[in-house]
């Protein structure tokens, strides 16, 4: 909730947070400024509680803290792309909405390559006290928000509950003794277990698992390992 105290957190991920409440962004920008990791993007900060529209330019109270200004969104048809570089040289494509982003303190981490506003920012980090902001200004095919949430993660010294990739939702939950893993297949395909459960026992139904396990659409499996 946005009313929840987020001293707790190393990372908030906030996509079209597009209505900000009062006091909203002031708690943002204390848990940035104490060393917080936030990621924002488009459609965010545009109307307050009684959705009319914030003043002083997107993405309104959110603005300083992003180090960005928005001119104005250029929406997309399904069938259009745009296309975007990152410092590095990776090239991807984004779709839906474009931001026409101008920087106030922060910098680009990738910009648009081409129509009328090629060149400018499309995602931006901006260093707020300790913490650090990611503005993402587009809808980016997966293996570039891959690349920008690896980075958000890494900022907040976030790592993953195992080290295999995976299309699986995996949360860990702790005791003094014990991990609980909670294992879904929240896709929409087969998805095969990954190797670090095999041997171990489902909770749930009793039966050892092994490696070449598949887990089908909405299979679940809860795993107690000791410590």
């Amino acid at each position: 909730s946005t009313e929840s105290d987020f001293s707790d957190y190393k990372l908030i991920v906030a996509p079209v947070l597009y209505m900000v409440k009062d006091g909203v962004a002031e708690a943002l920008e204390h848990f940035v400024k104490q060393g917080g990791i936030l990621v924002t993007g488009f459609m965010s900060g545009l109307v307050d509680q009684s959705d009319n529209v914030h003043l002083g330019g997107y993405p309104g109270p959110l603005r300083k803290l992003a180090g960005v200004w928005v001119e104005e969104i250029d929406a997309l048809a399904p069938e259009q792309t745009n296309s975007i570089t990152f410092t590095d040289g990776e090239e991807a494509v984004c779709r839906l909405l474009c931001d026409v982003i101008h920087l106030e303190g922060a910098k680009a981490l990738a910009k648009y390559s081409s129509n009328f506003y090629a060149g400018t920012p499309v995602v931006a980090k901006n260093q707020f006290g300790e913490g650090q902001v990611y503005y993402i200004g587009a809808q980016l095919e997966q293996k570039a928000l891959d690349k920008v949430l690896g980075q958000a993660s890494a900022d907040a010294v976030v790592s993953p509950v195992i080290d295999e990739v995976t299309q699986l939702e995996i949360v860990c939950r702790e005791t003094e003794e014990e991990k609980h893993f909670f294992v879904l297949n929240m896709t929409a395909c087969d998805q095969p277990l990954p190797s670090f459960f095999a041997s171990q026992t489902d909770c749930l139904s009793g039966k050892m698992l092994n490696a070449e396990d598949i887990l089908k659409p909405f299979d679940v499996h809860l795993v107690s390992v000791k410590k």
